[in-house]
């Protein structure tokens, strides 16, 4: 995906499913960007805070591959730790 110049932006444990084989595989790509042809930093947040870059939170870089990288060391570190790297209110829906 990124070597045809896509990111997903929203990598988190439940985009990933896993086969029968236990072989997991990324799902959701309702929020893929193309690169070549989005260069802002920030068109607007998309995506799920706790497990989001911080160049997507903050906006001081053109979302890239790396930032898919930051979402999968997140689900790695819920996965054992049982938490989030950083977890804090959702300020994305109303009432979190």
């Amino acid at each position: 995906m990124h070597a045809a110049g896509f990111v997903h932006r929203d990598v988190k444990p439940a985009n990933v499913l896993l086969r029968r084989n236990g072989q997991p595989v990324l799902a959701c790509f309702g929020l893929v960007r193309d690169t070549a042809l989005d260069r802002s930093h920030r068109s607007g947040f998309a995506g799920t805070p706790v497990y989001s870059s911080p160049e997507q939170l903050h906006g001081v870089a053109p979302i890239g591959p790396a930032a898919d990288v930051y979402g999968p060391g997140a689900t790695l570190c819920e996965c054992l730790a049982l938490a989030p790297p950083f977890a804090g209110r959702d300020t994305t829906r109303p009432g979190r």
